[in-house]
């Protein structure tokens, strides 16, 4: 019995691995635009649809697999037979009353969700403003339109510090352990907003730190579209 012969994986990682591959493949393919014409969106491609099927060959035996240590995909039941899985069309190896096999097939789709239901991602501008009393405190407003211009109400907007960025922008804190003290003095007003009918939602960062050349990464996120905004007491 080779070991190549058996499925070194477990079922759901060969699906999650089958879904990361289309992943992949429509990354590529969305790159390949094409350029619409004046006040038109670019044409882009999509995989409408993906189907798979599995079969598999499933063998019980009481006897210990050969290779059973070596494979994820070999597990021991209560009553002590081992239960293989194998692409169905190989040998099965030979069989006797200790054995007993029986074939399987898994089909399935992967079908394509449009992202924001099918229509243009929307477009996300951010504008500051420094408190003329206060240069550490910053109010920051955030406008969510759609591809054509209207005002998107009552959408949210996440608002976090992000630590983890702050701590590589900063030398001071490149080696600090306790993240808790990143930023410890800095906060945002609000966490989440949602925007009004003018389409805005308006938020305030209050920088407390006193770190030299300090700089505060903000993460503002809408409907999946991200980004990060550095900032500096002044």
């Amino acid at each position: 019995m080779a070991d190549n012969e058996l499925i070194n994986t477990s079922v759901d990682e060969y699906l999650i691995s089958l879904a990361n591959s289309i992943n992949h493949a429509q990354r590529y393919i969305s790159q390949l635009r094409i350029v619409g014409q004046d006040g038109q969106p670019s044409v882009t491609y999509q995989l409408p649809r993906v189907e798979f099927e599995l079969k598999l060959l499933f063998q019980l035996d009481r006897r210990h697999p050969p290779s059973g240590h070596l494979q994820r995909n070999v597990a021991k039941g209560e009553g002590g037979g081992f239960l293989e899985a194998r692409p169905l069309g190989l040998e099965a190896g030979e069989m006797d009353s200790s054995t007993a096999a029986a074939a399987s097939t898994i089909k399935g789709s992967f079908v394509a969700v449009p992202v924001h239901g099918g229509t243009p991602p929307p477009v996300v501008t951010i504008a500051w403003k420094r408190a003329d009393d206060d240069a550490r405190r910053i109010a920051i407003t955030v406008s969510v339109r759609s591809a054509i211009g209207g005002a998107l109400d009552r959408t949210e907007v996440q608002f976090n510090l992000d630590k983890d960025l702050a701590r590589r922008l900063n030398e001071l804190w490149s080696r600090e352990t306790d993240a808790k003290k990143v930023l410890e003095h800095t906060r945002l007003t609000y966490g989440v907003q949602v925007t009004g009918r003018n389409g805005e939602a308006e938020n305030t960062l209050t920088i407390g730190d006193t770190l030299p050349k300090l700089k505060v990464p903000v993460v503002i996120d809408v409907m999946g579209i991200t980004k990060t905004m550095i900032f500096t007491p002044g």
